[in-house]
């Protein structure tokens, strides 16, 4: 019902316009630039904000409840199904994270190369909790580690890719938190990731975390502003990743 990879097809997928130099100043279009709530000034505005609502709303009605959050998390009936899980249940046992908003619990977790095509990846599950009660999980997140040498890329670059995911599942289509989220993402190189500046601020907090190859890589999170604000500002219509790293301030610091 709900598809992550359908976020991430929107977000970071549209048409890009030349394939010479780095990926920073390639020219990306999408068919249509999505508006929050708080900003919508139009009739197709309000038409998208409406249909972002419903959906949410759709999500939050379509929730089961369990007594415990293992038998919840066993419930994958609002999750993508294109991994290799029959349920997430044994995932708890790689949790990394924790953090609550609300009734809204965010599980951050590993998954172990066999159950991602060998693509390392930490996952962002959400619950609801009710009094002693659990919900199933659903919208569906992903911190993606991409090596810097696969690519003409930098860590701002991936930084830039996982926020725009974030903004897209929990502020806009997803679940219209308003920015009352982690913005997350993950590298390679732990002491890029110490460099990186969000609005002049370095990021909350480095989690390693060692996967099944043998390799450490660096899960970060950040909450110290709300990047919907800049976001909702920014024309997706046609943009580059550098335009979009300097709408969110986002800089690296020197050595």
């Amino acid at each position: 019902m709900f598809s992550v990879l359908a976020l991430i097809m929107v977000s970071t997928a549209g048409c890009k316009n030349g394939s010479i130099g780095s990926i920073k100043d390639e020219v990306w279009n999408t068919s249509e630039t999505y508006t929050p709530p708080e900003s919508s000034t139009s009739g197709s505005s309000t038409s998208d904000v409406s249909a972002n609502n419903s959906w949410a709303q759709m999500i939050q009605d379509s929730l089961n409840w369990y007594d415990t959050i293992d038998e919840a998390m066993m419930d994958k009936s609002l999750l993508d199904d294109k991994d290799k899980y029959s349920d997430y249940s044994e995932l708890l046992e790689n949790k990394i994270l924790e953090i609550t908003y609300g009734n809204t619990e965010e599980i951050f977790f590993k998954v172990p190369l066999s159950k991602n095509y060998n693509k390392p990846v930490v996952c962002a599950l959400s619950i609801n909790k009710d009094g002693d009660k659990c919900s199933n999980p659903y919208g569906q997140g992903y911190a993606i580690f991409k090596p810097a040498a696969d690519y003409d890329y930098d860590v701002l670059d991936s930084a830039v890719e996982n926020l725009m995911k974030e903004y897209y599942l929990y502020d806009l289509i997803g679940q219209n938190r308003g920015g009352e989220h982690l913005w997350y993402g993950g590298w390679e190189n732990e002491d890029e990731v110490k460099r990186i500046r969000i609005a002049g601020n370095p990021v909350t907090k480095i989690i390693p975390v060692k996967f099944d190859d043998g390799i450490t890589r660096y899960f970060w999170y950040y909450d110290k502003t709300n990047l919907s604000e800049p976001f909702s500002k920014f024309n997706f219509s046609s943009y580059t990743y550098r335009e979009l790293e300097e709408a969110l301030q986002l800089t690296i610091a020197d050595e």
